[in-house]
């Protein structure tokens, strides 16, 4: 059975093979894309457990940058405009007391807490993370302009520092 297109259609195909055939291999690619693994996954429990202590953010992300291939050996350092700070809740009391010298006031401030597991234990009511400024990395394969790229755009999204703010040195 052959299936006989207008006239108009089988121009356009002619007529923009080139580009219908790109826009196919796009598509290809795309749906391609989302099967592979990406090697730069990171495993958040992990990065969650350094509890925002920057020793043991720069050593999760050093455990982390190590599986990458072509990075080898390496070396992270994070400078912080602030660090983790936790605001508890206080249970606060005002007094006001009048006498013939005027106006007394007194304010008594209380921590919050639970018992959880026989321990005691303030309440958090926010958490504020770190604010990071910038970092560096090295590696042995720093000299590797995809290796870069890839630590990056990894520490970028591990930390939110701009790419301008991580610099990616070979180590000697």
């Amino acid at each position: 059975m052959k299936i006989k297109l207008p006239e108009y259609i089988r121009s356009g195909i002619y007529k923009y093979k080139y580009i219908l055939l790109m826009c196919a291999a796009g598509i290809l690619l795309v749906m391609l894309s989302g099967t592979a693994e990406s090697k730069t996954e990171v495993k958040s429990e992990e990065w969650l457990d350094a509890n925002y202590d920057v020793a043991q953010i720069e050593k999760a992300a050093e455990s982390i940058f190590a599986q990458i291939e072509g990075v080898g050996k390496v070396d992270v350092k994070i400078t912080v405009k602030s660090g983790y700070e936790a605001v508890y809740a206080y249970d606060t009391s005002q007094d006001c007391m009048e006498s013939d010298s005027g106006f007394s006031a007194s304010q008594e401030k209380e921590l919050v807490t639970v018992s959880v597991n026989g321990q005691s234990k303030p309440i958090t009511l926010k958490i504020k993370n770190p604010e990071f400024m910038g970092a560096v990395i090295v590696c042995e394969g720093g000299d590797n302009s995809k290796i870069k790229l890839e630590l990056t755009q990894a520490m970028k999204s591990l930390t939110g520092i701009s790419a301008d703010n991580i610099v990616v040195a070979k180590m000697k």
